[in-house]
């Protein structure tokens, strides 16, 4: 965690006072270096995930209890929300890069139901340091200067406040908070939101980061084997793939490895004593002790499977890191051998190809008397990162392996067929005119056919006496004849004024 760049924290006082959710790593900061004049110029929103410890306890749906205390500690780092910020990083200069301003707009924190149920209570906050080395080589973590434009004399701390305030003599939870516009619990993408006044935030111009986080690296675009590995992993599982975490690994390789190698245990056997002695090949290990050998294949087979599992998707099996985390492997209580030569020193023997080359290695494993893994026992099931072009991967490989995989282009063209945006999809809003749907006009042009065209038309004139006879004041139309039926009726017939055309 001390090796990147930015760390946020998520703190929220649900249930209790002060508590904290998890984590958030920026790992570098020259993705989102800004020359620009304007020190609010930031990078794009990106969504990162949210690392929280939690127990089986806080998961949301209580069918999935009994298999979370099964397969999964009790106590371990899950991704618990997502995390929506965009950064910026503006250097003094280009000869000085590690010296400038840091500008951090957080958008939106939106947690997961099923991890954390009470989401729409928690009013989150943020805090966020860097890491840099000291005078012993040690990194330690510092607070960021704030620059406030108001007072810039002003030596806060950058910090993402809580999106409102937490309401005592109010009918509501919350109460808004001054130019909190805009903030708050959001329904329709329940998520927590900050708005400009809040979320926007900057550094003093005179911040020192690491030279190796902003420093923008020329060299061809590649990655390793093992980010590969990851992505095609996360593609699988997303679209439903039924496939465990070590087949979709081995198919990675399949399809980005140059020479299509697979790493996979060929066979095991157990042999008691502590052997020292390297042989040539397992045939004749089986051929000098074929009494003493018990064939184990299965068995570390499945260990290779949980292992995989649990320590992020590498390959290496009793890895040093996964040791002291989790303990020594025993045979019995992980791998659910039964010891054929109980307590007395055992020696494992692993017969495996190796990823990235293909190599056909054999591997010593000491396991002591009460059955457990001796530490410092790692077999290298795999060639180490930087070696090239074994175990990198460049963009145009990449590109290329994917869509020529049956597989991972369907699963591709599956996660491109669904939009990854929060708000909730509506339909299109359209202006739709049904046509004569009374079929009036089906009436009107029957009566068209049956009317004769023909009216009665009222002159209305004045008779007076003296010079002016005979005065034409205006006319009158009868409607349509087909309207008067065989009793009488009184009609109001409107007069229309005489137009006289010379």
């Amino acid at each position: 965690a001390k090796s990147n760049a930015l760390h946020f924290t998520v703190w929220t006082n649900s249930p209790a006072k002060k508590t904290r959710m998890g984590e958030v790593y920026i790992s570098k900061l020259s993705p989102f270096l800004n020359y620009g004049k304007d020190a609010n110029e930031v990078a794009d929103f990106q969504v990162y995930n949210i690392w929280g410890r939690t127990t089986s306890s806080q998961h949301g749906d209580p069918r999935n209890k009994l298999i979370s205390n099964v397969s999964r500690p009790k106590d371990q780092f899950e991704c618990i929300g997502e995390f929506e910020v965009a950064l910026g990083w503006r250097p003094r200069s280009i000869q000085n890069p590690q010296q400038g301003q840091l500008t951090i707009r957080l958008r939106r924190i939106r947690f997961f139901e099923y991890y954390v149920p009470d989401y729409m209570y928690k009013n989150p906050w943020v805090t966020v340091c860097s890491y840099t080395t000291d005078q012993t080589g040690a990194r330690i973590g510092r607070a960021i200067p704030r620059y406030d434009p108001r007072r810039p004399n002003h030596t806060g701390e950058v910090e993402f406040e809580a999106t409102v305030r937490s309401g005592t003599f109010s009918g509501d939870p919350f109460r808004q908070k001054r130019h909190g516009d805009g903030m708050g619990f959001s329904p329709d993408t329940k998520s927590w939101v900050w708005n400009n006044v809040y979320g926007l935030q900057q550094s003093v111009d005179t911040f020192m980061v690491d030279k190796d986080q902003v420093q923008s690296y020329s060299k061809k675009n590649a990655m390793d084997l093992h980010g590969a590995r990851h992505i095609v992993c996360c593609m699988l599982h997303r679209t439903m793939v039924n496939l465990t975490n070590r087949q979709a690994l081995l198919l990675a390789d399949s399809c980005f490895n140059r020479m299509g190698v697979v790493p996979g245990i060929l066979e095991a056997v157990i042999v008691p004593g502590d052997s020292t002695e390297q042989t040539g090949s397992m045939a004749e290990l089986r051929k000098t002790r074929w009494m003493e050998c018990k064939d184990v294949t299965k068995e570390v087979v499945a260990e290779h499977e949980r292992q995989i599992a649990e320590n992020g998707g590498y390959l290496n099996l009793f890895m040093e890191n996964y040791v002291s985390w989790k303990g020594l492997v025993n045979l019995w209580n992980h791998m659910q051998l039964r010891d054929p030569y109980p307590k007395q020193m055992k020696t494992l023997w692993i017969r495996y190809v190796r990823g990235g080359d293909g190599e056909r290695c054999i591997s010593r494993v000491r396991v002591l008397g009460n059955g457990d893994v001796a530490a410092g026992q790692e077999v290298m099931f795999e060639l180490p990162a930087d070696v090239w072009p074994h175990m990198k991967v460049t963009k145009e490989e990449f590109v290329s392996c994917v869509v020529s995989s049956p597989l991972l282009g369907e699963s591709m063209r599956r996660l491109g067929s669904f939009g990854s945006s929060p708000q909730p999809m509506r339909p299109i809003s359209l202006d739709i005119t049904i046509l004569d749907p009374t079929q009036t006009e089906e009436d009107e042009e029957i009566m068209e056919l049956l009317d004769v065209q023909q009216t009665i038309l009222l002159e209305v004139w004045d008779s007076d006496r003296g010079l002016a006879k005979n005065d034409f004041l205006g006319e009158a139309f009868l409607p349509p004849l087909s309207e008067f039926g065989p009793r009488m009726r009184d009609v109001v017939l409107p007069l229309r004024k005489v137009i006289k055309v010379e």
